[in-house]
């Protein structure tokens, strides 16, 4: 099936740029979507959840998987939303493994991690936050990024900064354990 970009798509786009955030819910009312428009509706929010990273059937079927390399692309020059930046370029490094996406996916979630590091950090932002860098330090990890050590230098000082019973400390320390050995930390 094509992906078909109507005006009540357009609209669903216009949506999710004002609020899709890591980790926060997308509520959509999928009945007000023809089946056509449910397609790419439902396909969007499969990205943004970063379903294509499990999904073999896409990964397996050259045809489905240009389908959707193409339509990620055409989305990633329609956004201007960090979140959406970040997860269209790890998805289409899922799908190519084409190491520019990766760094990009990458750049982009450092920068979330920056808008969150600004005030008081609630215990959702800390989950946020230390999902964030868990994203960070896996593509970095398997792509062996130049920037690893500055990101897993970045990592360190933000643990060193946190108020030792956080929630973020615990969060972070948590993420660096997980990925001690693939990202030296």
């Amino acid at each position: 099936m094509k992906f078909i970009i109507t005006e009540n798509v357009k609209a669903f786009y216009s949506y999710i740029e004002k609020c899709a955030k890591f980790g926060e819910t997308i509520n959509v009312e999928l009945s007000k979507f023809s089946e056509k428009e449910r397609y790419v509706v439902q396909s969007e929010l499969y990205i943004i959840r970063g379903g294509l990273a499990y999904n073999s059937v896409i990964k397996s079927n050259n045809e489905l998987k240009e389908e959707f390399i193409n339509y990620i692309q055409n989305r990633l020059c329609d956004t201007t939303n960090t979140f959406l930046i970040a997860t269209y370029n790890r998805s289409l490094w899922e799908l190519c493994k084409n190491n520019r996406y990766a760094e990009d996916a990458i750049q982009h979630y450092r920068n979330l991690i920056k808008e969150y590091k600004v005030g008081f950090i609630s215990q959702h932002a800390a989950f946020t936050i230390g999902k964030i860098w868990d994203a960070v330090l896996q593509i970095s990890g398997n792509i062996n990024s130049k920037q690893l050590s500055e990101i897993s230098q970045e990592l360190i000082d933000l643990v060193k900064n946190a108020n030792e019973s956080s929630e973020l400390r615990y969060r972070l320390l948590f993420c660096m354990k997980k990925h001690y050995k693939s990202c030296k930390l």
